[in-house]
């Protein structure tokens, strides 16, 4: 029997997001060093959701899970503002919740998930002339992730078990999915200016994927039998889920639907979140620049307010 290892979804030395760290902490430095009126940070606390074969519905509010961002801007113009941020988030989804029809495969899957992200935001009023504005962003991302789920209390990743029959001779057009995959970030929100310093929004974005095994299912059914002789008999139980159920089906019906191939899934965050101005409205400092000044880093100085606000 071939051994397979998962994949773990942290890699600390991942290259996207190291690159994000990097453009960050650059951010930062030339905020302190020049005028940071055109330099933002903003924190979003909320939910992540997906749509997918154990979730078809668009959008709901039923199982989501926490989630966390944190975003670097860079205000180009009154409207234009340059992001670039870093996810982090949970999804999980039954089939006990699912549609009825859907109930008898009884799959579920769970993952933590992480990503990197950079596009361009529009504010469709200038925040200089109003207290709030509707805006919509765009941009490419990285995310990883890792489905699993539990068999009997054990913690099994589902990827390596090649639910869908992947790697099999007798299925060539299905090979393993990556774990780490781009996507596209398409975001809309309402933003409210407290003052020149904070704004406030609440935020929806979606996440167009490029494949529909972010669940672990797309396909048919494969034959158990050879899935087991692959992978294993815990893999081959867990392509089929259906005779644990009360009455269930006690094999899986091999050909037939498993999930919908054609439709890729999607995952979606919905929350608030905190923008904050690096540049103090009242010295037109960086706003952490007199801790630095204390300790000798910086000379004085004084600058007007920024013009380009939240």
């Amino acid at each position: 029997m071939r051994a397979y290892k998962p994949v773990p979804v942290y890699n600390r030395k991942d290259i996207p997001l190291l690159l994000f760290f990097i453009f960050f902490t650059l951010m930062i430095i030339i905020a302190i060093r020049t005028s940071a009126q055109k330099y933002q940070v903003a924190v979003f606390t909320g939910i992540a959701n997906y749509q997918g074969d154990l979730k078809p519905v668009v959008f709901t509010f039923t199982q989501a899970r926490p989630a966390f961002q944190v975003v670097g801007k860079i205000a180009l113009t009154n409207h234009w503002i340059f992001r670039a941020g870093y996810a982090q988030a949970s999804i999980y989804a039954d089939d006990k919740f699912n549609r009825s029809y859907l109930q008898p495969r009884n799959l579920n899957f769970r993952t933590n998930l992480s990503e990197v992200h950079a596009g361009f935001e529009y504010n469709f009023f200038d925040l200089d002339q109003r207290r709030f504005t509707p805006y919509v962003y765009i941009g490419a991302g990285i995310y990883r992730y890792n489905p699993y789920t539990y068999d009997n209390g054990e913690k099994v990743y589902l990827q390596p078990m090649g639910t869908e029959g992947q790697g099999l001779s007798q299925y060539p057009d299905r090979q393993f999915y990556k774990l780490k995959q781009y996507s596209i970030p398409i975001g809309y929100g309402v933003k409210y200016k407290i003052n020149c310093m904070l704004a406030v929004s609440v935020e929806f974005s979606q996440r167009k994927l490029f494949t529909d095994y972010f669940d672990d299912v797309s396909s048919s059914y494969a034959d158990p039998a050879l899935i087991a002789a692959a992978h294993g008999a815990q893999a081959a139980r867990l392509s089929w889920r259906g005779n644990q159920l009360p009455g269930g089906n006690p094999s899986a019906p091999v050909g037939t639907v498993r999930g919908n191939p054609k439709e890729n899934d999607w995952y979606y965050f919905l929350g608030t979140t905190l923008h904050v101005n690096l540049q103090n409205c009242n010295t037109g400092d960086f706003f952490l620049k007199s801790i630095f000044q204390r300790k000798g880093s910086f000379k004085n100085s004084t600058a007007r307010c920024p013009k380009v606000t939240l």
